[in-house]
This record gives structure tokens, sequence and C-alpha cells, in this order.
């Protein structure tokens, strides 16, 4: 896992078992804007533009894929400030398990995941893995064995956490959590807030 204080990111392409990455730097970041790219049967989703925020909950939609955060507020160049530190990427198409539950990434494999964020000089330790979207609008994790992340510097700077498969820590047992927990979230220790300046997830379809 790779952390820095530089502002960069990541278009990270799966093609068999090679992961191509490219860097772009501050000036072109601000071109880009959130999406889904298809290569066959490899996606890249590219989340960097800000959420639509009513009453405090932030949503976007992009192809077959959608983001929620319960607890958000805008900033200037980024997703959001998520409150108490959760989003959530599943796909509304895919419809509900037999709990009522969002379905996302079932039959997909996850390559590679980074994100750009800043915790305003505060200690926070930020975690991406499976997750789920209730009916009830909440999001549940399916625990710290299916994490990746760490504890991060405090900083007012941004900085970057980047994971790929090669990693060991990397989303254990994906296959195990997938049955239960399908979509992928970030979450933080004790719902500690941060900003989320942007995000990418790299998979590979059925």
């Amino acid at each position: 896992m790779n952390k820095s204080k530089l502002l960069l990111g990541f278009s990270i392409v799966l093609t068999g078992t090679l992961i191509t990455v490219s860097t772009f730097n501050a000036s072109s970041y601000k071109s880009l804007a959130s999406s889904i790219t298809e290569d066959g049967k490899n996606r890249t989703f590219t989340l960097n533009t800000p959420l639509n925020i009513e009453d405090g909950v932030g949503t976007a939609s992009y192809g077959n894929l959608s983001v929620y955060a319960p607890n958000c507020e805008s900033i200037e160049n980024g997703v959001a400030h998520l409150n108490n530190g959760k989003l959530i990427i599943y796909c509304p198409s895919a419809g509900v398990d037999n709990k009522g539950n969002t379905i996302g990434f079932t039959g997909s494999t996850i390559g590679a995941i980074s994100f750009i964020y800043n915790n305003n000089n505060v200690n926070t330790t930020i975690r991406v893995g499976w997750g789920r979207l209730t009916s009830g609008g909440t999001i549940e994790g399916a625990g710290t064995g299916s994490y990746c992340g760490s504890d991060t510097a405090k900083s007012y700077e941004n900085q970057t956490i980047s994971t790929n498969s090669s990693d060991n820590n990397y989303l254990i047992n994906q296959s195990s959590f997938k049955s239960n927990y399908s979509c992928i979230t970030l979450v933080t220790s004790g719902s500690a807030a941060f900003d989320l300046i942007s995000l990418t997830i790299s998979f590979t379809c059925k």
C-alpha cells in the first residue's frame, strides 16, 4: 500500500494479470469528470466531481453504478466532506437480495482501488472494503477482515492511498464476502470525518 502527500490520481486498468497505472497531476485532475470507462470486460469507475446533496444526503449515478453518502457536506474541488466517514458504491439496476440489501459487485473482481482524501489535520483510520446498503439506507461493513486501509498522517494537505490485488491485505476473501456484502464502501474508525477528493475503482466483469 502506498501513501503520498502529492495530489495524484490513478487510472488503473486490468488486462489479464497485467496492471497498468497512469498518474495525473493537479492541473489535469480539474479537467476530468466522474464516469465509467470500459475496455472489454474491464471497467474503471472514477468519482471526482461533487455529489448531489439534499438535506445532508449525497447521491450520484454514473452508468450502472450509484453513490450514496448518508451524512455529508459539499466541498470545493472534491466529492464531499463525509461527516461520519461513510460512502458506498452499489449497482441499483442489479436489484436487492432476499433481505432487501442492494447488490453491487457480486459478479465482478475488484483489481485496484485508490482515493485522494484530506483528514483536515486529524488522525483518521480510513478503510475501503466490502459492505452493503440496507433497505433502510444504512451502510453496513463486512468487518475489518474485508477491509484494506491504514492510519493516515495528520495533515491539511491532500493525501493518496492506493492498493491493488498484489498487496497482502487487499480486500481479503473477495469471493466469500461478496455473497452477502457485494458493494464497495469507505469507512473510518470511530466514524471520523474527512474530505473525499476522488475515488477510483478498477474491476473486471464476469
